[in-house]
């Protein structure tokens, strides 16, 4: 029998000086019309330098940025040969960058100045794929479709070419999501106050799963749960102004994409929308093994951090500007004591900030 480490958190509150602001490092803002042009971002990845890369798609390509924010390199370019991607999404670990493209079905491994290492044919084809590397090299990827009965799927790819597959129940109930179901439609997901699940890896390669019900989470080792880390829920009320404002927004967008379905108003109804603020959104892992617990602020969107260091919330930092969300989420990337965040200004212009971590 394997050796169940439980780590618990009974603290409710933590100290003032454990609350910290990140500091800007420095911003990535190119010109719109130049080369380096920031596009549609779907990853982000950052250097031990504070050097930043991007994936973008539409079109499909990698730039590089330097620790001063300036473009230096185009490193993929949109295409299907050798060196060229479709829908990249990148990691970097020690001192390598990891692509991973599933409308190629391949994972590209590059030096940090854009030289390939090697390129590998991968089984996996959905756009909505994520992936983490761990400390040995492995590379972890959700794949679809999902086996029944199980909730979740990945596949583990080894450097030595072996491909492990990593099974988990996770049932939605267990997810703090908003759902209108009408007789011929349902519209559910990533509405404000209602985030959907959210899984991580960390560096062992283990899965980290928890619902968004309430803030508690196990780590899976295989088909063995190896640990557990939970902290308190204390239901904070949204503010009635702040919750008429979202939710008049989130009523005019599902009235727009209904196209004057007569039943629209029995159906998406104001008595669902959540009165509180769910219990947390995001879930990531640094290059120092720290959990990161993205907690909402009042409109719904990420607001805070919490660190976990062994076992204990040791520090809350606060989101410096509301994050831009794309397919898996907010885009962020953790790298050695820096953070990126891809914001974007008044115009919708999206940039980039480097920041410092206390």
């Amino acid at each position: 029998m394997k050796f169940v480490l439980l780590l618990a958190l009974v603290q409710s509150q933590l100290p003032p000086e454990q609350f910290q602001l990140l500091k800007l490092d420095h911003s990535v803002k190119p010109a719109e019309s130049s080369e380096g042009a920031i596009g549609n971002v779907t990853s982000l990845a950052v250097a031990k330098d504070g050097s930043v890369f991007t994936a973008e798609e539409k079109p499909a390509r990698v730039l590089q940025y330097d620790r001063t924010g300036t473009f230096i390199r185009t490193v993929m370019r949109s295409g299907e040969g050798p060196g060229e991607t479709r829908a990249p999404r990148i990691v970097i670990h020690s001192d390598t960058l990891y692509v991973l493209d599933p409308a190629l079905g391949r994972l590209s491994r590059l030096t940090l100045n854009g030289k390939i290492v090697d390129e590998r044919p991968v089984p996996v084809r959905s756009l909505a794929s994520m992936f983490w590397v761990a400390d040995d090299g492995s590379v972890v990827v959700t794949s679809f479709p999902l086996p029944a009965p199980w909730d979740g799927i990945a596949l583990r790819l080894r450097k030595q070419g072996k491909v492990d597959t990593i099974l988990w129940k996770h049932p939605r109930s267990e997810d703090r999501m908003l759902e209108f179901a009408g007789p011929t439609f349902v519209l559910k997901g990533r509405f404000p106050f209602s985030p959907p699940g959210a899984i991580a890896f960390d560096l062992a390669g283990r899965l980290i799963l928890g619902g968004t019900k309430r803030s508690s989470w196990v780590i899976i080792d295989g088909r063995d749960t190896v640990g557990h880390f939970s902290s308190p829920d204390v239901p904070i009320p949204i503010a009635p102004h702040v919750r008429d404002s979202v939710w008049d927004a989130v009523y005019a967008r599902l009235k727009a994409r209904a196209g004057g379905w007569p039943h629209f108003d029995d159906v998406v109804r104001k008595d669902a929308f959540p009165t509180t603020l769910p219990a947390w959104m995001t879930i990531n892992v640094d290059p120092a093994g720290r959990w990161w617990i993205g907690r909402s602020n009042s409109r719904g969107q990420l607001g805070s951090w919490d660190i976990v260091e062994r076992g204990r919330i040791t520090k809350r930092v606060t989101v410096p500007a509301s994050v831009t969300t794309g397919l898996d989420g907010e885009i962020v990337a953790f790298g050695q004591g820096t953070i990126a965040l891809l914001h974007a200004d008044q115009d919708g212009i999206p940039w980039i900030g480097v920041y410092r971590v206390p």
